[in-house]
């Protein structure tokens, strides 16, 4: 009887992780895909186009973004 108490509590405990963790992955992926990658690709064209690095790029552009 033991054994198939250890059996059950392990199936319990993988459902469980996979529950979870499709719980913050889902989420994520949906934010990666619509806030991350545009964003990304957004900064890969200004650097192309500018010749410049992004720490000199986004500065120029928002000047009442640099705190001074």
């Amino acid at each position: 009887m033991p054994i198939l108490t250890s059996n059950l509590l392990f199936i319990n405990q993988t459902i469980h992780l996979l529950v979870s963790s499709a719980a913050f992955l889902i989420p994520y992926f949906t934010m990666l895909l619509c806030a991350g990658l545009p964003l990304f690709f957004m900064e890969l064209v200004l650097g192309q186009y500018t010749s410049l690095g992004p720490n000199i790029i986004f500065p120029k552009m928002t000047p009442i973004l640099t705190g001074e």
